[in-house]
């Protein structure tokens, strides 16, 4: 299929057609008439120019005071980050025992019982 630019007999508009053999019908979208396209008529169509080459980006500058104060923030969070870590640390590896919030009382236990010669003494027949 070759590219043509066309002119409608009856608008004159130019009109952008794909065509394979010659003559070939054709209806124009401006005014929708038909006509016969012939050899002489056709005009192929300019090749289209590349594209123009894309520039590299380039680094944007920023000025003094904008980079003073990306530097102040990533500074400021770098100083959250170690103080919360600092806090996790002292949190989970501290050696003192946690302070129960209540204590047991003790049962109270008679002497009878918990004295090794009480026992011996029952124990004997005695």
């Amino acid at each position: 299929m070759t590219p043509m630019l066309v002119r409608c007999p009856q608008c004159r508009a130019f009109l952008h057609l794909l065509v394979q053999l010659l003559p070939a019908r054709a209806t124009c979208t401006r005014c929708r008439t038909g006509f016969t396209l012939s050899a002489k008529q056709a005009i192929t169509a300019p090749p289209e120019p590349p594209p123009a080459p894309v520039a590299p980006p380039t680094a944007q500058t920023l000025s003094p005071l904008s980079r003073l104060l990306r530097v102040l923030a990533v500074l400021v969070l770098l100083a959250v980050l170690v103080g919360s870590a600092l806090v996790i640390v002292n949190t989970c590896f501290n050696d003192e025992p946690p302070i129960p919030g209540v204590t047991p009382s003790p049962v109270p236990a008679s002497p009878l019982t918990h004295h090794p010669i009480s026992d011996a003494k029952r124990f004997r027949g005695n």
